[in-house]
């Protein structure tokens, strides 16, 4: 008995979507596989914008 299209685009799937499950890539981050704690302490909501200082946009409005 020969696989109905059907059930051959099935199993496609189910192996794309072991194979994207077991990738580790996604697991990284930009900034790395560990990007916690937070340098800026636990209950940090800014996280980059801590950076953003007032002489930062004195700065940028210049580029402009």
């Amino acid at each position: 008995m020969r696989p109905t299209s059907s059930s051959r685009c099935l199993a496609s799937i189910a192996i794309c979507t072991l194979m994207i499950s077991a990738s580790p890539t996604h697991a990284q981050t930009p900034t790395g596989s560990r990007w916690w704690p937070s340098e800026w302490g636990p209950d940090d909501q800014r996280g980059a914008a801590n950076r953003l200082t007032p002489a930062k946009v004195i700065e940028a409005v210049g580029l402009i």
